[in-house]
């Protein structure tokens, strides 16, 4: 949690692990609608930390209302 109405999910993957564009996209999805089920609201979402893009680790960052 970031604030009562944010947050950031990070996957960091095993060495030699790399996930696709498909999987961030999907982890986007899923982690929208978890966010939505205990009442959230306009869930958005920037992924601005990417694997995909020679980064360490998938960094998701979240908000709602």
């Amino acid at each position: 949690m970031t604030a009562p109405s944010s947050c950031v999910v990070t996957y960091r993957y095993e060495p030699g692990v790399r996930p696709t564009r498909a999987v961030c996209l999907s982890n986007i999805g899923v982690w929208g609608r978890v966010l939505e089920l205990p009442k959230g609201q306009k869930v958005t979402a920037t992924h601005g930390t990417c694997c995909c893009e020679g980064a360490d680790r998938c960094e998701f960052s979240f908000s709602w209302l």
